[in-house]
């Protein structure tokens, strides 16, 4: 800084007007002249407020700033805003990843296992003996079928859509085991009663996707728990009186030595196998019409039980796998590994919206139906004479499973450490709706 030699007073430095300096020494000229067209807008010695650029200049005007000048008095250059900015994004990233749009591409990616989960089976019926564990795949269909209904209630439509697959799919191998054998494993009662369901659980929802379906979309869904309570207690029933009786008494030789006898006398399915079920089913019909009748149950009540009756679904092959390790020879193990992939996808977002319902069903379907399905068909393997699993099919279950576990581990504490979830809309977003 020069001054004055006579009056010791600082001199103006030429250029300073473009306001490098917040001090008074350094403005052209600290006077109150000065200071009054310093104030007049669009002066080039004006000092602009933090952040706030004078309308009135002129592009001669802004060409007079310093390169490094990012247009708020004594702010970060430009290069070093976009750094912070990105630093910033990046954080938030980590800090506060976008979880909603991440979990709803899972659950829609998880339409692809979902599609693929009953191939396998559906191969291996066409060229292999139909296995007898029907009622679950009933219960499965089912529950697939009600809860695309429960999850189209609640506008969650990649669900609905995931759930409709299963339903096609497992009903599909329903029929199978109704058509293709020459005894046929399904009876024709609870078929024929499935199919009418199955149809009109399919087409409501598709109503309602399109706007159509509002009259009558309501009484469907207080329809759905009727529904619900009539299938799972005919399910439930009719495997206990066809399992029971061997789980008690344990398997047999011809069970150890995995081989099954194509020609061995098979009871009618129609009389006793029907009977007991058949009431045990119209009580629970009674019991959920009474209830739905006086307003017991809730919206939610029909999504329950679909989630008990998709639980339901792997039990019965569970068992004959352990009560007769024969039955694992006849088990497509690429249920285990699709049923894994699709619900493990939609149990991030169940975890995400605390869908309980959702939660506990898409964790049964990646515990139950694939560990533990996956540990009873290992004990089967290892209980038979000869082993019907080669080494690599041992390792890769293995190995598939432990990953899985990992998997769950990680995704059920990053939701719930960093309290992960969806965020309450806004009093705008709320004036919209």
């Amino acid at each position: 800084m020069s001054f004055d030699s006579s009056t010791k007073k600082p001199l103006a430095q030429e250029g300073a007007s473009a306001g490098a300096c917040v001090g008074t020494d350094a403005h052209p000229a600290v006077t109150e002249a000065g200071i009054e067209e310093a104030k007049q807008p669009g002066s080039p010695s004006s000092i602009e407020p933090m952040g706030i650029e004078t309308p009135a200049q002129t592009p001669e005007q802004t060409s007079r700033r310093p390169s490094h000048w990012s247009g708020s008095f004594g702010g970060p250059s430009e290069r070093a805003g976009k750094e912070r900015n990105f630093a910033n994004y990046f954080r938030s990233l980590y800090q506060e990843p976008d979880m909603d749009k991440f979990t709803d591409l899972a659950v829609t990616m998880s339409t692809i296992p979902f599609l693929f989960i009953q191939i396998p089976q559906i191969i291996s019926n066409f060229t292999e003996k139909i296995p007898r564990a029907w009622t679950g795949i009933v219960s499965g269909g089912m529950g697939n079928l009600l809860l695309c209904t429960f999850f189209a209630d609640g506008g969650e439509w990649a669900q609905a859509r995931v759930q409709a697959i299963g339903a096609i799919t497992n009903i599909f191998v329903v029929a199978q085991a109704r058509f293709i054998p020459t005894d046929p494993i399904v009876p024709i009662v609870p078929f024929i009663g499935v199919m009418v369901i199955m149809v009109a659980g399919l087409v409501i929802p598709l109503l309602k996707a399109t706007g159509k379906a509002d009259k009558f979309f309501a009484p469907w869904l207080k329809g759905t728990t009727i529904i619900g309570a009539t299938v799972l207690c005919f399910a439930l029933t009719y495997s206990i009186m066809d399992d029971g009786p061997a789980l008690v008494d344990g398997p047999g030789e011809t069970s150890r030595t995995c081989v099954k006898d194509d020609n061995a006398e098979q009871e009618d399915s129609f009389g006793p196998d029907l009977m007991i079920p058949g009431i045990v089913s119209l009580v629970g019909f009674s019991v959920s019409t009474l209830c739905v009748y006086c307003g017991i149950t809730t919206s939610s009540t029909g999504g329950i039980l679909a989630t008990a009756l998709f639980m339901y679904m792997p039990v019965p092959q569970l068992i004959k796998n352990l009560v007769n390790p024969a039955e694992g020879m006849g088990f497509n193990l690429g249920f285990v590994y699709f049923g894994v992939l699709g619900n493990g996808l939609g149990l991030s977002r169940a975890l995400y919206t605390r869908n309980y319902v959702w939660l506990s069903g898409s964790s049964w379907g990646c515990f139950g139906g694939g560990v533990i399905m996956s540990i009873t068909v290992l004990v089967a393997n290892a209980q038979c004479d000869k082993a019907f699993l080669s080494t690599t099919g041992v390792v890769l279950l293995v190995a598939f499973n432990a990953a899985f576990l990992i998997y769950s581990a990680a995704l059920f504490y990053c939701t719930l450490a960093w309290n992960l979830r969806p965020k309450p809309p806004s009093q705008r977003e709320l004036n919209l709706a």
